[in-house]
């Protein structure tokens, strides 16, 4: 870290009389602290300090082993056991001098991650489907790009190809009968997903299709799978437009299909939010997934019109239905 770096944290799991209290407190520390610490509620953060219940029902394990792990931070109310947790009393309030001590510590370290990248910065790492290329918001837009196009066709068909690949083979679509059409697979089917100005598209009748499809010999594909690989891949780890981690509450109404691009990944937090009714900040605490990773799975499920807003907040004990157990037990197998 810089020397007069802000080092933003974002608290997790905490209502807002523990986050009133802790930023009274963080607000005291502030003259002892090396660094100028700032609570923020973006989605990315230099660090992510868990509540005590949180930190206690929180799959410490899957959250140490990410990219993310060196920024994991969690409150208890009894013995510090980990150089990576902060002592709390029973209403979140930590000791000046502990909190002090710890984030002290935190910010001296030659480990201490990095500032996130800005939207700008991250441009040439991941290119989404934005308008905006050199400067992408940081919030995930689907009217955009190849995604903007396949939403907004209702009972269309269209042909789609590159500007700068003439010869790269096009891609049908048929949103009348919900499917897709190409000689690519759907990883080959990323040039498509760089940027909306590459592409050309253009309206084709049901006739045109059926001529193009048996003239290649394709088969159709089901435009969900499209859809799906599209959001995963170009979501960044950015939230839906218009969405929240902390102020929605939600449940999956219904199973993804676990068969979609890299959909057994998510196959733990599925099971939990399927069971369970959270905002987003409580379902990644609870299930050890990553804030990014977990803003592309909801995304996905959204548009397939999987999500179910809810008016409170609903936990569980018995998180996993008796119909998908045995699949589950099988799928932590795998990932282990």
């Amino acid at each position: 870290m810089e020397e007069n770096k802000l080092v933003t944290l974002k608290l997790i799991g905490f209502n807002q009389e523990s986050r009133n209290s802790f930023s009274a407190v963080l607000t005291l520390a502030g003259r002892a602290l090396k660094k100028t610490w700032q609570i923020t509620e973006a989605e990315e953060a230099d660090f992510f300090l868990l509540s005590a219940q949180s930190s206690a029902t929180a799959n410490r394990e899957n959250l140490l082993k990410g990219r993310l792990a060196a920024r994991f931070l969690f409150c208890t109310t009894e013995n510090i056991t980990q150089e990576n947790e902060l002592l709390v009393d029973d209403n979140h309030v930590p000791r000046l001098s502990v909190l002090v001590a710890l984030f002290n510590k935190i910010s001296a370290s030659e480990n201490s991650p990095a500032q996130p990248k800005t939207a700008e910065s991250s441009t040439q790492v991941s290119r989404t489907a934005s308008s905006s290329e050199t400067n992408p918001p940081n919030f995930f837009d689907p009217e955009e790009g190849l995604l903007g196009h396949l939403l907004a066709a209702k009972h269309e068909q269209l042909i789609i190809s590159l500007s700068n690949q003439p010869h790269y083979p096009a891609l049908y679509i048929d949103t009348a009968k919900n499917v897709y059409y190409s000689q690519n697979s759907l990883e080959q089917l990323n040039p498509y997903l760089e940027t909306a100005k590459l592409l050309n598209v253009k309206p084709a009748s049901a006739t045109e299709i059926e001529n193009v499809i048996a003239t290649e010999t394709l088969k159709s594909c089901p435009l969900k799978d499209l859809i799906w690989y599209i959001v995963i891949k170009t979501s960044a780890g950015r939230l839906i437009k218009g969405h929240s981690i902390t102020s929605n509450i939600v449940t999956l109404k219904g199973w993804p299909d676990l068969r979609l691009f890299k959909c057994l990944d998510y196959a733990k937090v599925a099971t939990f939010m399927k069971n369970n009714a959270a905002p987003l900040e409580t379902i990644a605490a609870q299930t050890g997934i990553s804030p990014a990773e977990l803003n592309n799975f909801y995304n996905a499920c959204y548009l397939m019109g999987l999500i179910e807003p809810r008016n409170q907040i609903e936990i569980n004990k018995k998180n996993r239905s008796p119909e998908h157990l045995d699949l589950i037990n099988k799928i932590d197998a795998r990932l282990k």
